[in-house]
């Protein structure tokens, strides 16, 4: 197992994708749960 560098690798993917496009990862609502 690789030494931690300090951040998870796929919250590191998502900065580097957020820092490329500029745009947040996408969020996909789920209609599973009814609204309180």
């Amino acid at each position: 197992m690789p030494p931690s560098t300090g951040i998870a690798p796929l919250l590191r993917q998502l900065l580097a994708d957020y820092a490329a496009t500029g745009l947040p990862p996408a969020y996909l609502a789920s209609d599973d749960q009814e609204p309180a």
